[in-house]
């Protein structure tokens, strides 16, 4: 019996290709994301979502390591960091005044709300260290550096636009980047996300980096909620 036992084969785990496991991490975290959100006591909500977020981060590298590939291809690196924080810079200045127009005329005409400048109850300096390191850096590895690497290999950019190769992968990952936020509230303003997935998704493809849709993302989030506390 021993001998015959010793003649099996070991089973082997599945073997799937990075397209088929950017999908499955995508399923597995946004599951998480609602299990942690509806089923989880409050006082293990934040070290479980701090865990997802490690997941977040940690997917793409040990996954392009599995694969043998550069961090450099997800966009995971600092060789260009001044560039990048520049180009950041200017996106912002460019972009956030007709946010603020735009996000001002939608509260005023839609909810009859009026401007009054006030700061957030969370520390800004706290603000921004939560936005951009626990928040923007592990959305952006998953899907700006993961997702969207993964798919425009497998659908290459066909269409040039602002310096930067785009296709529909910017959308596909965008909408998913979007249905991903409903795991936590499930609410349809929550889609609108989409739209500045966009831009992120136009200035990963051409910086190369994820440093400057990292900067933007948070540093939307940011502003978000300098806005949301200014409205009343």
């Amino acid at each position: 019996m021993s001998q015959e036992l010793n003649k099996l084969e070991p089973i082997k785990a599945p073997r799937f290709d990075e397209f088929t496991e950017v999908f499955l991490g995508y399923i597995g975290i946004v599951i998480s994301i609602a299990i942690t959100a509806f089923l989880m006591p409050a006082v293990a909500k934040e070290y479980l979502y701090s865990i997802i977020l490690a997941a977040m981060v940690y997917l793409p590298v040990i996954r392009s390591e599995k694969h043998r590939r550069s961090l450099h291809e997800y966009g995971i690196h600092l060789k260009t960091w001044k560039k990048d924080i520049l180009f950041a810079v200017i996106v912002m200045l460019i972009v956030f005044p007709f946010f603020i127009i735009g996000n001002h005329f939608w509260n005023d005409l839609m909810f009859s709300r009026r401007f009054e400048f006030r700061l957030p109850d969370t520390n800004l300096a706290y603000l921004f260290l939560q936005h951009i390191l626990f928040i923007a850096l592990p959305e952006e590895f998953f899907y700006r550096g993961w997702m969207q690497t993964v798919l425009t290999r497998k659908w290459p950019a066909k269409l040039k636009f602002i310096g930067a190769d785009l296709g529909f992968v910017i959308v596909l990952t965008s909408l998913l980047f979007a249905i991903g936020h409903l795991a936590s509230i499930p609410s349809p303003f929550r889609l609108a996300v989409f739209f500045p997935s966009l831009l992120f998704c136009w200035m990963r493809a051409k910086s190369g980096s994820l440093i400057s849709p990292i900067i933007v993302h948070g540093c939307s989030n940011v502003l978000m909620n300098m806005l949301n506390a200014s409205y009343h």
